[in-house]
């Protein structure tokens, strides 16, 4: 259904109520509605006096519970429930299955109920949007918080009894709460990816994003088939169901489109420069959310320059980039922003980028090259010095830290370096988890149950993560060091369960490759090297 919309004055807009409805709901001229902004839509409902809709229901120890269902799926707003005889005690426990109905007088013979969730709030399109909202939320943590998610996955279970969708739904949180663990980043990742492409063709549906989820949905085999090996099988069999129910999940979706929408072509012209964006993965925060969150957000100012996302799962997935790297060059780019997975493993498809007479910007990773290109990245060495200056404050001397690093090999490798070279009165032992939660967490798990350390020192938030989870699971309290600033570490310094972490501002990183991006396209001088300063988080 469709309203035109028609300003009747400077800052007032009005459109016509649909004449079934008015008639429907007895509406006069004068009468007030109520109107309610429910993630971002505006839901109307009819004011009523709440006296005259109480429903009286006589207390029936076999049909209470359908009947006080019934009601409450009709939101109404009070339900006298009175009886002959003295009413049980029991029957608290049946009206607490109902979320938002609270007791407001009570005696032997009645108790008089209050529905205090707004209509809106409970009704069944808000709350599946509600709910594939919080499906988001949950996929931005390793693992995520479910607990937000159970009650209203309850409320939606009552308004939609027979839905499909509502179901598959269900499964997918059934299985979910299940994982209380964290579990590889990439796979995780993986279903995140998957269901935020789900959330676009459930609520903006195009054929370029249902390309993408195909593309995504092929990848199964090999992701899992690696992961059998590596995971717990229970785990990834749990992962897979998921994948499963998410593929079932998209095909509901579309049956639910309309054909028009089915059928429509995408109406995208062509800018006028194309850059192809290649970060390191697609299951790290720091990347996902603030290096290519802050790129986003900056190319609004560029209406001359289309950008394409594409990052591998997995870390470090050289294969994949390279494949990333062979779809751009063939898609005819301008420019390729590139986050390498390795110093040296990418040259083969750097040269190609360079004889396809295609620009590039490196961000983070220093390159071992001599193809043209400029870099932007912070001083990761630095970043190892503050660390260590920082602990050497809490620490006594010749203490023992364990130092978990991501990668040995390029730029990385210096948060390890300048730690190292500041603190050489202490014993320090360097062990690898790759940048992933799951494994600093397995690691430290497994090496703090046959040896002590005074202090553990991450070189990434994420893997932090993992370190806090096992010395929780072993009630060991010793300071924690990370790296990066995500939101979450922030917090966790204010909290004092990190001692301190880095800010190598990846929001700045983001924002310097597009504005450099749109200099080097434009034919503007640019530097071959763009470097910053990183700072020390700390608790004040």
């Amino acid at each position: 259904m469709h309203r035109k919309i028609t300003k009747t004055g400077p800052a007032t807009h009005t459109i016509a109520l649909p004449a079934k409805w008015v008639k429907q709901n007895n509406l006069e001229a004068g009468q007030e509605i109520k109107l309610d902004e429910v993630e971002n839509n505006l839901i109307i409902s009819v004011q009523r006096n709440k006296n005259q809709q109480i429903k009286r229901v006589k207390y029936d120890t076999t049909l209470l519970q359908d009947m006080l269902e019934k009601l409450y799926r009709e939101n109404t707003p009070q339900i006298l429930i009175y009886s002959d005889e003295v009413i049980p005690k029991s029957i608290n426990s049946i009206i607490l299955k109902f979320p938002g109905l609270k007791i407001i007088e009570e005696s032997k013979h009645k108790i008089l109920l209050n529905q205090i969730l707004e209509p809106s709030i409970t009704q069944p399109t808000a709350m599946m949007r509600r709910i594939y909202l919080l499906y988001k939320k949950y996929f931005e943590s390793n693992p995520g918080d479910l607990n937000d998610l159970e009650e209203l996955l309850f409320l939606a279970g009552l308004q939609n009894k027979n839905n499909y969708e509502q179901q598959v739904l269900q499964s997918i949180f059934a299985v979910l709460k299940e994982i209380n663990t964290p579990i590889f980043d990439d796979l995780y990742a993986y279903l995140r990816s998957i269901f935020d492409h789900i959330c676009i063709q459930k609520y903006s549906f195009t054929k370029q994003n249902e390309l993408e989820l195909q593309k995504l949905f092929s990848q199964d085999e090999n992701l899992f088939k690696t992961y059998y090996e590596k995971e717990d099988s229970l785990i990834v069999g749990k992962i897979y169901y998921c994948f499963k129910q998410l593929k079932l999940l998209n095909k509901i979706i579309i049956s639910n489109q309309s054909l028009e929408k089915l059928e429509a072509t995408e109406n995208q012209s062509k800018k006028k420069y194309l850059v192809g964006v290649c970060l390191k993965n697609n299951a790290n925060e720091f990347w996902r959310d603030y290096v290519q969150g802050s790129m986003i957000e900056t190319q609004k100012k560029y209406s001359n320059i289309d950008f394409i996302y594409k990052s591998p799962f997995t870390y470090p997935d050289i294969e994949a980039q390279e494949k990333i790297i062979d779809e751009y060059i063939e898609q005819g780019v301008d420019l390729i922003i590139l986050a390498p997975n390795h110093p040296t493993k990418l040259n083969r498809s750097i040269e190609k980028i360079r004889s396809s007479g295609i620009q590039l910007v490196i961000i983070d990773t220093v390159i071992e090259s001599k193809v043209k290109h400029t870099y932007i990245g912070w001083n990761n060495y630095v970043g190892g010095v503050l660390t260590a200056k920082h602990l050497q404050k809490i620490l006594k001397p010749k203490s023992k830290i364990l130092v978990i690093e991501g990668q040995t090999e390029g730029n990385f490798h210096e948060r390890v370096s300048g730690f190292q070279n500041t603190l050489r009165t202490h014993s320090i032992k360097v062990i690898s988890a790759e940048f992933q939660q799951s494994l600093a967490y397995k690691k430290t798990l497994e090496l703090l149950q046959k040896e002590s350390f005074d202090a553990i020192y991450a070189t990434s938030d994420n893997m932090a993560l993992g370190v806090l989870q096992a010395l929780s699971e072993l009630n060991i309290n010793i300071p924690v060091c990370g790296f990066d600033a995500t939101n979450q570490a922030r917090e966790l310094v204010k909290k004092g369960k990190l001692v301190c972490t880095i800010d190598d501002k990846p929001h700045l990183l983001g924002s310097l490759a597009i504005e450099t991006a749109n200099k080097m396209l434009l034919n503007r001088q640019v530097s071959e090297k763009i470097t910053y300063d990183v700072e020390l988080v700390a608790k004040k």
